[in-house]
């Protein structure tokens, strides 16, 4: 018997180190899956367009289970799950009686693969200040890269009817939204260098703001610019007013110099159309398709306003709900693609249609839930550190932005790690420093 009790003893201490090492090891592949999310194109996988960031997340997720199911014995946080978990479980409800349930099976797969997995294993893996801030650091450094070659690409297109040429970048119309959280990362950093009086840093961090801005007003996306300024606004609340008065101050001297330049009348059209529907302005064809899609996906809640039509199923039920001589398909990016309507346009929208109103609400309280711990961890504890406190108040800038996005496109698809683990990382428990 005491043979036996040494053996069991001997495993679990031999199966402690692997577990640290396979946590480690997912760790990093996390890190690199978010550079990768960042930086690289969808590609086809048969019927399903995934990034190389996607395949790499999801093999750290396996990773963590791994690590997990070696040493049981540790402990595990799955709070960031709960919320997608409810609408996984939602939307499994809604699939008997969806138009097509194979559909709606592709869904629920995407949905546990690409929310619920990120949510348990993200929080669990980035569980120090340390690690946080490293994830935060991969995300910067992915916008700045995709943010240069956007740069490059346009300083080499020249300007297009005398306006700005629209430059997407490699993750399509993600980037923009990318750029504003790269932007309020360097934000951040930028301002706490010139606090250090770090003068080569204050240099450095200053320029990645500078690639970011130009990246995001070459991408001509209006909600990546309501995104931007929303969290600007969130981060200069919450933990450096200097952000607000910074930002605002360069953002008036900006519209005040070149305003009025030929080249920024795209600028100036995309802008007015975010408060006017005047045919004509660019950006007035996306309005209108807006709307209708908008119409739509009311027309399919209030037909089936418990469990919605079934994931995956708006289009396929798209023809019998939306308004007459609404095209189903539209032309997209700055090389004007013909591309089938897929979903509407919105997160929430999605959800309301193809799961219901809870779905609905259990996206609102994930984002809620996280967005409070974040504003709480960094203003409500005043004897958390300084980067502590930079972490969350970043954190929920960032959160912030996916907020705006989920007004603005869905993130019931591929190439969303980035946003998954913001709001992920909302959820993690509160600890003291530990060594990386």
């Amino acid at each position: 018997m005491g043979l036996g009790v040494g053996v069991a003893s001997n495993r679990r201490l031999s199966g402690v180190p692997l577990a640290e090492s396979l946590q480690a090891f997912a760790r990093w592949m996390i890190w690199a899956a978010v550079l990768l999310t960042m930086t690289t194109p969808r590609v086809a996988v048969g019927t399903v367009h995934v990034t190389a960031g996607d395949l790499l997340g999801v093999a750290a997720g396996i990773c963590w289970l791994v690590s997990w199911v070696v040493s049981p014995s540790k402990p595990m946080d799955l709070r960031a799950a709960i919320w997608p978990s409810l609408i996984l479980a939602i939307g499994a409800a809604s699939a008997a009686s969806s138009q097509e349930p194979r559909a709606a099976i592709v869904g629920l797969a995407e949905l546990a693969i690409l929310w619920v997995l990120p949510a348990m294993a993200v929080p669990n893996l980035l569980s120090t200040q340390v690690r946080v801030a490293w994830f935060l650091i991969c995300v910067s450094v992915g916008s700045l890269i995709a943010g240069s070659a956007n740069i490059i690409q346009a300083l080499g297109t020249g300007t297009l009817n005398g306006g700005l040429p629209q430059v997407w970048g490699p993750v399509q119309y993600f980037q923009g939204y990318f750029q504003a959280v790269g932007l309020v990362i360097a934000a951040s950093h930028f301002l706490g260098a010139i606090t250090a009086r770090r003068a080569a840093a204050s240099l450095m961090w200053c320029l990645a703001c500078l690639v970011n801005a130009g990246a995001l007003l070459l991408t001509q996306t209006r909600g990546a610019w309501l995104a931007a300024i929303a969290a600007v606004i969130v981060l200069g609340i919450l933990w450096r007013p200097g952000v607000l008065v910074g930002a605002i101050g360069v953002v008036s001297a900006a519209a005040l110099a070149f305003w009025s330049a030929d080249w920024a009348s795209i600028v100036r059209e995309r802008v007015q159309s975010i408060f006017s529907l005047e045919a004509g302005l660019s950006g007035f064809e996306s309005s209108l398709g807006r709307l209708g899609l908008m119409v739509t996906a009311w027309r399919m809640f209030i037909a089936h306003p418990l469990l919605g039509i079934g994931l995956k199923n708006f289009p396929i039920a798209m023809p019998q709900y939306a308004p007459p001589g609404m095209p189903l398909a539209y032309e997209m990016g700055p090389d004007r693609i013909l591309t089938a309507v897929e979903g509407p346009h919105s997160t929430y929208l999605a959800l309301l249609s193809e799961v219901g109103v809870f779905g609905l609400v259990g996206l609102v309280c994930w984002e809620a839930g996280a967005m409070w711990r974040l504003f709480r961890e960094g203003r409500g504890d005043p004897s958390l550190e300084g980067g502590s406190r930079r972490n969350a108040a970043v954190l929920l800038a960032a959160a912030t932005v996916v907020v705006v996005y989920n007004f603005f496109f869905e993130m019931t698809q591929t190439g969303m790690l980035v946003f998954v683990s913001v709001l992920a990382l909302g959820y993690r428990a509160r600890q003291q420093q530990h060594p990386t």
